[in-house]
């Protein structure tokens, strides 16, 4: 996993650094426990298998991006932000 300039991955208990600028793209499982923290700013998040997180994201501001690309904007058929946790809908037909 990666830690580019802007977002740190911390997964247990260790920073992962890696090349890259603006972004971080997770293709794998992030288990509870492990958090993603954006710290730059207009950063991008791609989490290629959104089912697959568990993790926790720290310091999301306006001007970021969470891209759910494993997930069609169309299937999406509710949305719920509420203490903290972002809680959509998808379709299952």
């Amino acid at each position: 996993m990666c830690s580019p300039a802007g977002l740190t991955y911390k997964r247990t208990g260790q920073l992962s650094p890696c090349l890259g600028v603006g972004g971080l793209t997770l293709d794998d499982a992030v288990a509870k426990g492990e958090q993603i923290a954006f710290t730059g700013t207009s950063e991008v998040l791609v989490l290629g298998d959104s089912t697959q997180f568990e993790g926790k994201v720290e310091h999301f501001a306006a001007g970021d991006t969470i891209d759910l690309s494993s997930v069609a904007r169309s299937a999406i058929i509710g949305e719920n932000f509420a203490k903290g946790v972002l809680t959509l809908t998808e379709s299952t037909g």
